[in-house]
């Protein structure tokens, strides 16, 4: 039957097998206890972080002594129907802390949650953000300094009270503050010669200051006579590559906070203006410059005040560290909630500036400025990051796993997500976020913040994990000495807490004993207790009340079950089991199963009416065994073996049979009845399912009956009267294979392998024949460079485009 089964299995289609597998695993799965995976928890505490359905019994009372302290511990359901009454299964639950109202200044509610969670079970948490409609805001305009830029800044000047008026609008609470850049002052990114201004060789007809990386000129206020006349200031400067020094600004002006003047509780923008590409980690190492840019520093300091503007700082370490990484901006902005707005002179720019935008974790636009367009770009690129709301969690490690879904006004339902878009001011968005401890926090608690990327809004929550039993626990009294624990322990969570070098379910073991196996195995460690029982005190104690023995190797179920009683044995009242599958029967009974009694034996019904086998037992065809017979594979299986399978000569031929027997089989899962009418078999009353290995089948009078494709159906007849059992026989009973018989079919796993390993060994073999071309081509050039060199004109001590440095001038 298992061969049959499994070459069932291998002729079924690929994605029913993978169906059928899945779904067997799942069921085998889901009927594992999580409470009883890995090693057998022995305490409370243990017990608890297996999983969050499980739960120890406390009740002293519960009897634990066979399989040990791990019996009280599983889901409530399995310790309830082992007899447990009481138990502890710690509950995870959330508790708002801080539920302030939201307002323009606290635009996200709740902002303090605790919660207690136990191991792989997940918490909700629902909080709210409200788009406040007069949030502060501090905007910096980061502009290049380079000649190309100057239009812009003289245009920011120019519309300084306009600039004012936008940002009214938007907010009544704003500040603008201005900073410069341009690049680091080394070679090559400047001119190599110290005495020469940087823009006389750019041909702009006009000297320019010295080349700095960033200048800090105005702090961010309301003064916008200050904005007007630090950005009209016609003074420039330039370098000689294209990228500019841009990353090196921006992570000073946001790391300087103090300096810059960024207020904690606002939304924080930086409109940078260039036109150009920007230099990125890696660079500086054309300049001799290798030590990293430190993202935690601030190196604004009072220099030489190149653009006469008071007050102004500069970054004076750029030709110490580095550009900084993408990574590091990445961090730089998200950790201090800045957005930005990338305001390109020149359109080329806009894929590299895209490819930014998507790498950076914080709102961030991309648009292109022109002279005229300055307020509308201000205006526009504002809303749109006002108009856009994201909730991140920070980095929770290994031990949390965080999922968000989100709800964005004018929808019904949450779905999975952080960020909304076109939220009006005044709007509300929700959110709600799953939490799940995958294992006990390593201290006592975890702060995790789900915070704005364009604020500093945020809601503070405090995980603790639930991972030990605090009711129980703080009722232990290590002081009270109990007699359960031979008063040398104290009860704790309903188990002995052993003193000293006690040890053992109730401080039985002492030192010696305790730690002691060797009785409890015949010298195979890993096979303690025959894997029936556990050791203690270097003795067995059995899982099963039919275990028994030193080892607990005898087992009192082992034994074969009598046909009539269904027990080991037929029961105690017919004999006993020896603990090796053998059966000790009583007086008056025998066989293996003890199931023949003494007075079954000299009852005569294993002997034929039938006058040619009077006085026979079984027809001479079979055994008697208890007063039943078991007939020979030749003889039907009726009580007296005294008739012969297919006595009246073979019907293998007969069309009417053959095409009985393939429509009864064709409608075996009918009634009896309804396939009588389907089939119209007069002479055959019933069919009787059997599978390949009835002996009825194997014998010489079993017919074949060829079907289609390739497959092949055995079956066998009996004609006669007599009995089967209770079954009476009228006329033909057919036996009928349960499965017909096809031909072997190839796998489809293993075709899909051969085809699998064609496909490799084929590109393999391209590949060697690729290498080889690659291979002649390569030294057929070297071979005619080799040519060439040897046949060249000049010596080889000359080169031929060297032009001597020496230039010999005669004044007359």
């Amino acid at each position: 039957k298992l061969f049959q089964l499994l070459k069932t299995i291998m002729l079924l289609p690929k994605s029913l097998f993978l169906a059928l597998l899945c779904s067997a695993t799942v069921t085998i799965v889901s009927s594992i206890s999580p409470c009883s995976v890995g090693i057998p928890p022995t305490s409370c505490s243990a017990c608890i972080k297996l999983h969050s359905s499980c739960a120890w019994c406390t009740d002293e009372s519960f009897d634990d002594s066979r399989i040990g302290p791990q019996h009280r511990c599983g889901t409530k359901a399995e310790l309830r129907d082992r007899g447990c009454i009481l138990m502890e299964s710690p509950v995870s639950r959330a508790e708002i802390m801080l539920d302030n109202p939201l307002s323009d200044s606290n635009q996200i509610k709740p902002q303090n949650v605790s919660v207690w969670a136990r191991t792989h079970h997940s918490i909700q948490l629902e909080f709210e953000f409200k788009q406040a409609e007069n949030y502060p805001v501090d905007m910096y305009i980061l502009s290049d300094k380079s000649h190309s830029m100057r239009d812009f800044l003289q245009s920011v000047a120019n519309m300084s009270e306009k600039i004012q008026q936008t940002l009214g609008e938007l907010t009544r609470n704003w500040r603008i503050g201005v900073g410069f850049f341009v690049d680091k002052p080394v070679f090559p990114y400047v001119q190599p010669n110290p005495s020469a201004a940087p823009c006389d060789s750019l041909g702009f007809g006009e000297r320019c200051i010295d080349t700095f990386s960033y200048i800090h000129a105005m702090d961010l206020s309301q003064n916008v006579a200050e904005l007007k006349e630090v950005t009209a200031a016609k003074t420039i400067s330039a370098n000689l590559d294209a990228p500019e020094g841009s990353l090196d600004a921006l992570l000073q002006a946001v790391i300087c906070r103090s300096q810059i003047g960024w207020r904690s509780n606002s939304r924080k923008v930086v409109l940078l203006a260039i036109d150009g590409g920007f230099h990125m980690a890696g660079d500086g190492r054309f300049g001799g410059i290798i030590e990293p840019f430190p993202e935690s520093q601030c190196h604004l300091e009072t220099g030489r005040n190149k653009l006469n503007v008071t007050g102004s700082l500069e970054y004076v370490n750029a030709t110490r560290f580095d550009y900084p990484s993408i990574g590091q901006v990445a961090k730089v902005l998200s950790d201090a909630k800045v957005s930005v707005i990338f305001a390109l002179k020149s359109d080329s720019y806009t894929p590299l500036y895209m490819q930014l935008k998507h790498a950076l974790p914080v709102v961030t636009e991309v648009d292109l400025v022109t002279n005229d367009n300055v307020l509308e770009l201000i205006k526009k690129n504002y809303r749109s990051i006002a108009e856009t709301v994201e909730i991140r969690a920070n980095d929770p490690g290994l031990w949390l796993n965080i999922t968000s879904e989100v709800r964005c006004p004018g929808e019904t339902d949450f779905k999975l997500g952080n960020r909304c878009h076109r939220v009006p001011l005044g709007a509300t968005v929700s959110y709600r976020a799953t939490v799940t401890l995958t294992k006990c926090l390593p201290r006592p608690e975890e702060i995790v913040h789900f915070a704005s990327t364009t604020s500093d809004d945020r809601m503070e929550v405090r995980i603790k994990s639930l991972c030990n039993c605090p009711e129980c626990e703080a009722k232990a009294n290590p002081l009270q000495k109990v007699p359960k624990c031979q008063n040398v322990g104290h009860l704790e969570c309903g188990v002995c807490s052993c003193h000293g070098n006690y040890s053992g379910d109730s401080c039985q073991c002492d030192a010696q004993t305790g730690s002691q196996v060797d009785q409890c195995h015949s010298g195979d460690v890993s096979n303690i207790c025959s894997k029936n029982g556990r050791c203690v005190c270097n003795k067995c104690v059995c899982y099963k009340d039919n275990y028994y023995g030193k080892l607990c190797e005898l087992d009192k179920l082992s034994c074969p079950d009598s046909w009539d009683t269904k027990e080991p044995c037929g029961g105690p009242s017919r004999g006993e089991c020896d603990g090796k599958r053998t059966c000790i029967c009583k007086p008056g009974y025998s066989e293996k199963d003890c199931s023949c009694s003494d007075a079954n034996k000299l009852k005569p019904d294993c002997h034929s009416k039938k006058e040619q086998y009077k006085d026979m037992q079984c027809s001479n065809h079979g055994t008697c065994i208890c007063g039943r017979c078991v007939c020979e594979a030749l003889w039907s299986s009726d009580p007296h073996c005294d008739t012969k399978a297919g006595s009246t000569g073979s019907l293998c031929n007969d069309e009417g049979l053959r095409r009985c027997v393939e429509c009864v089989f064709n409608h075996r899962k009918l009634a009896p009845e309804d396939r009588q009418t389907q089939c119209n078999c007069s002479l055959v009353e019933e069919g009787v399912w059997i599978d390949a290995s009835n002996e009825v089948i194997n014998d010489k009078s079993t017919c074949v009956l060829n079907m289609a494709n390739e497959c092949s159906l055995l079956y066998g007849y009996i004609i006669g009267d007599g009995s089967i059992g209770s079954r009476s026989i009228r006329n033909m009973t057919l036996f009928i294979q349960e499965e017909k018989q096809c031909r072997d079919r190839v796998s489809p796993l293993i075709l899909v392998l051969i085809v699998v390993a064609a496909v490799v060994i084929v590109g393999i073999i391209i590949l060697l024949i690729w290498k080889a071309l690659i291979t002649i081509s390569d030294r057929r050039e070297f071979a005619k460079f080799k040519s060439q060199t040897q046949n060249s004109a000049w010596g080889a001590g000359e080169n031929p485009v060297y032009r001597d440095p020496n230039t010999t001038v005669t004044n007359p």
